[in-house]
């Protein structure tokens, strides 16, 4: 005996295709389901246009790489600091530094997440950002 499943009742599923158009939704004209509704805000994400979302995407991977990359390739040169005579560090003073640049980056987003929900992600984004950069700067 064949039974039919209702899909409908299982939470986290959503009907994504209505080709015979038999769901009151907002879709596209090829049947596909919009998930989430946009809505009638211009700042809405899904209104953006495309230049406006690039531009989101560039500054993320700028914000990232400008947090990442320059405390990740100081390694390559701890050797060559700790030779200096004017740096009286030794390599590993130097790789302590960099361990405790990796954990307050780890140890940041559990502050940083909740404050961005609470005060907005954009001065939170700021105030991290002038940090590390504080940071990458301190660390050589």
């Amino acid at each position: 005996m064949h039974t039919e499943i209702d899909f409908s009742a299982i939470p986290g599923t959503s009907h994504l295709v209505d080709l015979d158009r038999t769901k009151e939704t907002i879709e596209t004209e090829s049947g596909i389901v919009l998930i989430p509704t946009p809505s009638d805000d211009p700042n809405d994400p899904l209104n953006w246009s495309r230049g406006r979302k690039w531009l989101a995407i560039f500054c993320t991977v700028v914000y990232i790489f400008g947090g990442s990359v320059p405390g990740c390739c100081i390694y390559s040169i701890l050797t060559d600091i700790a030779e200096d005579p004017d740096v009286h560090a030794t390599v590993g003073q130097l790789n302590e530094g960099t361990g405790y640049m990796f954990l307050f980056l780890g140890i940041g987003n559990l502050l940083m997440m909740p404050l961005a929900q609470q005060y907005g992600k954009r001065p939170i984004y700021l105030i991290s950002l002038l940090g590390n950069i504080m940071f990458n700067l301190w660390q050589p």
